[in-house]
């Protein structure tokens, strides 16, 4: 307990900032296999023009898990 009182100052954060931060790395590090969360900023970028892009995500998601389960 007391390294994690003491890191934000090692690192020139405030606690909230540290936190924070961690909290993103362990969130990245947890949900790292999550082909949704893998893809996330590039899926739907690209628009069709037909309004579609919204549905890309799972379409995207889907043809990844059957590649997956078929290894």
């Amino acid at each position: 307990m007391e390294k994690i009182q003491r890191a934000p100052t090692a690192t020139g954060e405030s606690v909230s900032e540290f936190n924070l931060n961690a909290a993103k790395v362990r969130a990245n590090t947890t949900l790292a296999g999550s082909p949704n969360d893998i893809f996330f900023d590039v899926i739907g970028v690209i628009h069709g023009g037909g309004g579609n892009a919204r549905y890309s995500v799972n379409a995207f998601s889907q043809i990844l898990s059957n590649d997956r389960a078929s290894r």
